[in-house]
């Protein structure tokens, strides 16, 4: 059944109120969702009761658990997406109108992409897109990668493990991770050492699903290695400070080493057989049509990566697993029923 008549499209509800309507759908409940929309859950309620007066046809069947959609509500969030897609392209093709961008964009940095990339990018923005707003948040992969799905942020930076089949990455820099520890560990002077060596050896690491935590973890698999893993610190100052202090030991990339003055407090060795590497990519959707903006942003962002690079805190290389960056095809997220 279609709840959307032609003779009423005149006096159709405001794009606040559908807007509103999808998150509460996709979040599974209105508590969630205002959680998301960052407004008053009475606010979102007010709303959703306009739009079913509008219809006149409940939209969500509430319980103890959430909100689950109606016949008629799951019939208007199909017409609602379509609706929101159009008025994302119309905005664009607006956008494309003028040499000037203006608008807004979000970009999501990781801890370690954030620290050499955040400042650079904000203030060639400022200079270069006066006109326009950008918005950086900087969290682990996990909720970089749940932001790019899910359209609240236009560009993440992250590292290609973490990808999953929804979006589509471009590679930006390759990383060799490397073992950071205190002189009183004894690995001062080794060139290098086999990764095999870390079975015993008491680690620091980031938790899950943090992208190198997650590559990390995949090469002791392989490996059949059992890593000791005493701590799990979710912040590189945190994680920095305990090395140099011989809690134990971390592996971390050279870009989140950067500024950090390690050369008399910590011991940087190398890993052999096998060696390491991530590639950090910037990710977007094809389902969120880019405007002059968010072009505009992901230039800057390539350029930077290309100073990155330059200045020898990491190298442009082919991705280890280069199915997976370039070649993926969004495809709709399955959305939440319950909260």
């Amino acid at each position: 059944m279609s709840v959307i008549k032609e003779e009423s499209a005149e006096n159709l509800f405001d794009v606040h109120g559908l807007r509103y309507f999808l998150q509460v759908a996709d979040s599974g409940g209105f508590s969630k969702a205002a959680a998301v929309l960052n407004v008053p859950q009475p606010t979102l309620s007010r709303s959703i009761r306009r739009l079913e007066a509008h219809f006149k046809a409940r939209l969500f069947d509430r319980n103890g658990r959430g909100a689950l959609l109606t016949e008629a509500g799951e019939s208007l969030y199909q017409h609602g997406k379509a609706i929101l897609l159009r008025l994302e392209q119309a905005q664009a093709e607006m956008a494309e109108i003028s040499n000037n961008p203006t608008g807004s964009a979000v970009l999501a940095l990781g801890p370690v992409a954030g620290k050499v990339l955040s400042t650079v990018v904000a203030e060639r923005f400022l200079k270069e897109v006066p006109s326009a707003k950008l918005r950086i948040v900087e969290s682990y992969t996990g909720f970089v990668l749940e932001w790019v799905a899910s359209g609240r942020v236009d560009i993440g930076l992250l590292y290609e493990d973490a990808l999953t089949p929804t979006l589509k990455g471009e590679p930006l820099w390759a990383e060799e991770p490397v073992l950071v520890s205190a002189r009183s560990h004894g690995f001062e002077g080794l060139e290098s050492i086999s990764f095999a060596q870390l079975d015993k050896t008491p680690l620091i690491l980031p938790g899950r699903p943090h992208g190198l935590r997650l590559r990390i973890d995949e090469i002791a698999a392989e490996l059949g290695i059992r890593l000791n893993v005493v701590l799990e610190v979710d912040g590189l100052g945190g994680i920095l400070d305990l090395v140099r202090r011989g809690v134990g030991c971390s592996i971390l990339t050279p870009p989140a080493l950067y500024g950090y003055k390690h050369d008399t407090e910590v011991v940087l060795t190398r890993f052999a057989n096998p060696s390491v590497s991530s590639t950090v990519v910037a990710v977007t959707s094809k389902q969120r049509p880019m405007t002059n903006t968010v072009k505009a942003l992901l230039q800057i962002v390539r350029e930077e990566a290309r100073k990155v690079c330059g200045a020898g805190v990491s190298e442009i290389r082919a991705p280890h697993k280069s199915s997976n960056v370039e070649l993926l095809q969004p495809r709709m997220a399955q959305r939440s029923r319950a909260s």
